[in-house]
């Protein structure tokens, strides 16, 4: 059987304090709910709506690995020390917020029954 790794200390310190709940003042729904989410936001004198579908880690991934797709890494960033401090009304509330996530894939090549 093989030992997993423990989990560095700053995953430990996470680990310790970690409570569940939405982490997005956006979300509505509980973590494992699907929901479509609709986000507006003005910046100067535009306006943007985004729409955008809330789905659970295990929904996501599954699709990937139904899609024929290996996960390679899975990045949530944040804004850098200089974002924050160039636009620190902007992106304050944000940091340390996981608003999005960012999946680097690979295509397996699948193999055919014939």
């Amino acid at each position: 059987m093989t030992r997993m790794n423990p989990l560095p200390a700053r995953n430990q310190q996470f680990a310790a304090t970690y409570t569940p709940g939405p982490r997005s003042p956006h979300q509505r729904g509980g973590y494992f709910d699907t929901e479509l989410v609709s986000e507006t936001w003005r910046k100067a004198d535009i306006e943007v709506t985004q729409q955008f579908w809330r789905r659970p880690l295990a929904a996501v991934l599954g699709a990937f690995a139904d899609a024929g797709f290996k996960v390679d890494r899975v990045a949530e960033p944040q804004p850098s020390a200089e974002a924050l401090r160039l636009f620190p009304d902007d992106l304050g509330a944000v940091a340390g917020v996981p608003l999005f996530i960012v999946y680097r894939l690979w295509l397996q090549r699948l193999s055919r029954s014939r």
